[in-house]
């Protein structure tokens, strides 16, 4: 399954052990996310701080499952992402990757 994964070190070995092709990025924007292969992307995984490029990565990919990792964030990423986590649960991200519904 191929990830991008915005903003959030944290469970990038996991998901690679697990066997996904992982691409990182800290930077923001359509361009960013294009060049970091987002519009291909199975999946996408934001960090805390990163809330508006979850509106980009669905935009850009609406096919693609969104997760997001951060105990706080603004109404308007609830409507945009498929699941979001909470820092204690940030552990099980790769299952909430490859999660159907």
């Amino acid at each position: 399954m191929k990830v991008i994964v915005i903003g959030y070190t944290e469970g990038v070995e996991a998901l690679r052990e697990a066997g996904h092709d992982v691409t990182t990025t800290d930077d923001f924007g359509t361009d960013a996310l294009r060049e970091a292969g987002v519009e291909e992307a199975d999946a996408v995984v934001v960090g805390a701080g990163y809330p508006t490029q979850v509106v980009v990565a669905d935009e850009l990919n609406p096919e693609a499952r969104i997760v997001v990792v951060a105990d706080d964030v603004p109404d308007f990423v609830s409507g945009n992402a498929d699941l979001i986590l909470s820092t204690d649960l940030a552990d099980r991200v790769t299952d909430a990757i490859e999660e159907e519904g």
